[in-house]
């Protein structure tokens, strides 16, 4: 993850359907176009294990000196053979429950809740790696936020976070 933004992002809980999330720092700092900050999450399958990795992350949205936007930043992750290669996220108030993995991805639309162009920063859709742009912006937070995958089944997914123009 990449933020370019006066905003801070904190991870502050995460739903695990299967794999291990490795997250040492769970901040990302506040950011610029020239010095981002950057904030790395590996995911890996245990040992002997059929499917890949499967999590939903919940980010709290803070401003610069850490007042709270009462917005939250939710991805789906879903990475490896079994899983799909699943991608997603959305931007909510604090007051929505997060979803688990299978939650999210059960409560989608088959005709119309997978493997299409973003619609809003509220939209839930998930895509495969590389499908489609998982791109929208919020006109309230003034970001727009790119998420950016491949079509390989063991991608590694990578978000920009930056002020809208």
């Amino acid at each position: 993850m990449s933020n370019r933004t006066s905003y801070k992002f904190i991870l502050c809980e995460t739903r695990k359907e299967c794999g291990v999330l490795d997250a040492p720092f769970k901040e990302l700092d506040v950011g610029t176009k020239k010095h981002p900050s950057e904030l790395f999450i590996r995911g890996y399958k245990k040992l002997f294990a059929l499917y890949g990795v499967t999590y939903t992350l919940q980010f709290r949205i803070l401003k610069a000196r850490g007042e709270d936007t009462y917005r939250r930043l939710h991805v789906f992750i879903g990475i490896g053979e079994a899983t799909q290669n699943l991608f997603g996220w959305y931007i909510c108030t604090d007051e929505e429950v997060m979803m688990t993995p299978q939650e999210w991805s059960g409560s989608q639309d088959p005709k119309d809740g997978y493997n299409r162009k973003k619609k809003s920063y509220l939209d839930r859709v998930l895509n495969q790696g590389g499908t489609h742009e998982l791109n929208a912006s919020s006109v309230e937070l003034q970001l727009d936020i790119d998420f950016i995958t491949d079509n390989e089944s063991c991608s590694t997914p990578t978000m920009i976070i930056k002020d809208m123009h």
